[in-house]
């Protein structure tokens, strides 16, 4: 498990030229806020979820709390991962998988792909 701090993941994407905005929780296992970063100028967008299997093992708030892992994913079908034939949003998602494993967290394309 790798501790989440929402505003500490979101300064790790504070260079990059994107906006980036919080999504509501999902519900079950995904019951933490999303992030989604959208490059600048594009409406592709690419959503990080953290995640836990136990969603009462682990406790903590909902912005500081250990997680399982993170999905990261380009708006797409429900596979999950990189679905995008857009240059900016490909090089977005490879800089935020490589800056989130940088920080220790196990990145999967879908929450299903974890298991």
């Amino acid at each position: 498990m790798t501790h989440w701090k929402r505003d500490d993941v979101k300064n790790l994407f504070e260079d990059l030229e994107c906006d980036i905005e919080e999504g509501p929780p999902m519900g079950g296992y995904y019951d933490l806020t999303s992030l989604y970063l959208t490059p600048k100028g594009k409406e592709e967008w690419v959503r990080i979820v953290p995640f836990v299997t136990d969603p009462n093992g682990t406790g903590g708030a909902d912005d500081d709390r250990e997680v399982d892992g993170v999905e990261v994913r380009t708006n797409g079908d429900d596979r999950g991962g990189l679905q995008t034939c857009d240059e900016k949003v490909a090089s977005l998602y490879g800089t935020i998988c490589v800056r989130l494993r940088q920080k220790g967290f196990q990145i999967t394309a879908n929450y299903e792909n974890y298991f």
